[in-house]
């Protein structure tokens, strides 16, 4: 559940084909366009947008995000980063611990309401999410 659960994010954030993430943004810079994978509980695929000018842009990055989603270990390193920077202040809220203790109490425990936490960003395994994904 973990590597399902980041699996979206992850590769979003690799780019596309031999494209980096900020090599696409680059690219990208003037047109009304996004296209971004989802991977929810029951559903999942693509969402976003554009502007009409930008239609034929837009058809050609869902193409890639079928055919050559990108596993970028720089990208997924500063992703991981992030989050073991930002979630121990996060855990030491109040707020925090109740509503990870409501939602412990719902679910009865179940893998897919676990609450991110350090030690589930631990357990984050890039291979793994492309693996899901793909």
């Amino acid at each position: 559940f973990i590597q399902a659960r980041v699996a979206d994010d992850v590769i979003a954030a690799g780019g596309v084909g031999k494209f980096t993430s900020v090599m696409l943004d680059k690219m990208l810079t003037g047109r009304a366009v996004a296209v971004s994978p989802f991977i929810g509980e029951i559903t999942q695929g693509l969402g976003g947008g554009s502007a009409p000018k930008d239609l034929e842009t837009m058809f050609q990055l869902i193409y890639l995000r079928f055919t050559g989603p990108r596993a970028d270990p720089t990208a997924f390193g500063a992703m991981r980063a992030q989050a073991q920077a930002l979630l121990p202040n996060q855990t030491a809220s109040p707020e925090f611990a109740f509503n990870q203790t409501l939602s412990e109490v719902l679910s009865g425990g179940h893998p897919r309401r676990q609450p991110e936490t350090p030690a589930t960003v631990a357990q984050w395994d890039l291979d793994g999410a492309f693996r899901f994904y793909k």
